[in-house]
Order: structure tokens, then C-alpha cells, then sequence
């Protein structure tokens, strides 16, 4: 049966591996099962932990996600509903070439660590595909091969799969141990301030793996904005700022901060960067001079 979404590759590979699936309605009642529960990616788990009313007495087994770093809030919270948290990397597209194994939250770090074998490894590659040294940002390409390949059908091969390669739009780099992280996309929709081209993604990501926080940019009145999910803007804020500053320059810092619970996600589980302004409208900021 040809698939036709990443969510029946999913379901399709963790039966093969002999996985059980649980599909319930009301995510308070999916406990009762005690089973492995697989969901595809980082912001769907969020929208499905933030519908639990309260941590359950007994722990499902794993929480699988894929597709994009986790924050150590995302894992602390993971966790209280699980007993481990699994956070993979090219699952659908190329089969597991990377992944995470949370049991605690002293396991956390803020890189997807090494590939499972070094021939399914992850290459950093500049806009001529050239390979880059370790330690320097470029564009992150995996191996697959047709059997992964065929079954990824929301996406124009053409684009992201190429000379046995797939290439997920996403940069990152390597360190000396080989670990990958991923600081961003290499196809953002950037916010123009004052002619500055600022991407809103690669900011948020060091901020979600660096700090281990939410957050959303946006522009507001003509401002570049941030949201951050965190109830007391004052113990983080030195930190985020001299973070932007230090990776991004001056040029890029927010001037005017907001505090919410929860960062606004659209239907597919995305940041909702158009909904912004109205979820601010009643939330006073911090105003920081830019100079």
C-alpha cells in the first residue's frame, strides 16, 4: 500500500518493529494502555501533552518524536507523562539516522548526538554541496536510499532528494565528537526591520536549545518583537539577550518583550506568527533601547 503521509509511515514502521499503537480520542484515557505512543513531530506532542489535564499515576512507556531539536522544558514535561522520551532525526524521510534517549532530564542536551552508524551520518554542505569543517554552520543533507525515499510523497523530489541524498532545509553543524545540532532553516521567511533582514527561525531555535525555552518572534508596530514562554521575563532576560547578541549581532535584538504561558501554534502544529499581535494585544512588554 503506497503511504501517503509521514504519520502512516510511522504507524507502518513501528508495527514492523513490533510497536503497539494506541489511537484514542481522549488523550487522558491513551494511559490505560501502557504502550509505546507514537506521534510525528515535536509541535504535535506538545499540543497532545498540553491536552493531559494532570500527570498520570502510571507512565506510558515512550514518547517518540522526530523532525526538530527538543527544549529541556519540552523533556521535564515529556516526562511526566512517560517514561522515556525518544527524539529522532530524518525518521520518515531516510529511516532513523539519529536519536535521543530520555529517561530523566539529566540526560539533556541541547544536540541530536552521533548517527546510529556513521554511513547513515548527516553531512554539513555549502550552497555547491562542497562538505564544510566541523564547527561551521551549513546546510544539513542525509543519506537515503529509494526504499525511505518512496513513501515521503508530501514533497517535490526533485528539491529534496538528490544524488542519494535528502535534504531536510534545515542548518546545522557538527562538533569534534560528530554530534549534529540544528540552528535553523535554510528557507525562512525573514522579518524586514529598518531594512535589516532578521531569520526569526534560527533565532528561536539557539534560543529553544540554549535556554531551553519557547519562543516567537514577529513584528509589532513596526518593532521586531519576541514572545517567550516563561512566567518571569526578568530571570531570563540577560540571558536571551546577550545570546541574539552574541550569535546574530546588535542589530538583530528584539526591542519589546512579552511574557505569555504558551506560544500560539496553528492547525499543523506550527508557530503562528499571524496571530501574534492579537495574542500580545493585552500583555504589557518590556521595552528594551536597541542601540
Amino acid at each position: 500500500m503506497p503511504l501517503k503521509s509521514s504519520s502512516q509511515y510511522h504507524t507502518v514502521n513501528a508495527i514492523l518493529n513490533g510497536i503497539a499503537i494506541v489511537i484514542d480520542r481522549d488523550p487522558n484515557t491513551v494511559a490505560q494502555y501502557s504502550n509505546l505512543f507514537c506521534l510525528g513531530s515535536v509541535a504535535q506532542a506538545q499540543k497532545f501533552i498540553d491536552r493531559l489535564s494532570v500527570p498520570v499515576v502510571s507512565r506510558m512507556d515512550v514518547l517518540e518524536v522526530s523532525g526538530a531539536a527538543v527544549s529541556k522544558d519540552f523533556i521535564t514535561r515529556g516526562l511526566q507523562y512517560f517514561k522515556a522520551v525518544h527524539s529522532s532525526y530524518g525518521s520518515t524521510e531516510t529511516s532513523r539516522n539519529y536519536i535521543k534517549k530520555y529517561t530523566s532530564i539529566e540526560d539533556f542536551d541541547s544536540h541530536m548526538g552521533r548517527p546510529i552508524i556513521d554511513s547513515v551520518g548527516a553531512e554539513i554542505v555549502d550552497n555547491l554541496d562542497n562538505i564544510l569543517p566541523l564547527n561551521q554552520i551549513g546546510h544539513i543533507r542525509l543519506p537515503y536510499n529509494n526504499r525511505h525515499a518512496s513513501t515521503y510523497l508530501n514533497v517535490d523530489s526533485s528539491k529534496n532528494f538528490k544524488h542519494g541524498y535528502f535534504y531536510p532545509g534545515d542548518l546545522g553543524y557538527k562538533d569534534a565528537d560528530h554530534n549534529l545540532y540544528i540552528t535553523g532553516r535554510a528557507e525562512s521567511n525573514f522579518i524586514n526591520i529598518g531594512g535589516h533582514k532578521i531569520d526569526p527561525v534560527a533565532i528561536e531555535s539557539i534560543i529553544r536549545t540554549s535556554i531551553q525555552i519557547d519562543c516567537m518572534l514577529f513584528k509589532h508596530n513596526d518593532q521586531l518583537s519576541i514572545m517567550l514562554s516563561h512566567s518571569n521575563l526578568e530571570e531570563i532576560l540577560d540571558a536571551v539577550i546577550n545570546l541574539i547578541a552574541d550569535k546574530f549581532g546588535v542589530a538583530s535584538l528584539p526591542k519589546l518583550y512579552y511574557a505569555v504561558d504558551s506560544i500560539p501554534l496553528n492547525a499543523n502544529g506550527k508557530l503562528d506568527r499571524q496571530r501574534a499581535n492579537d495574542f500580545v494585544a493585552k500583555i504589557n512588554p518590556l521595552i528594551i533601547q536597541v542601540d
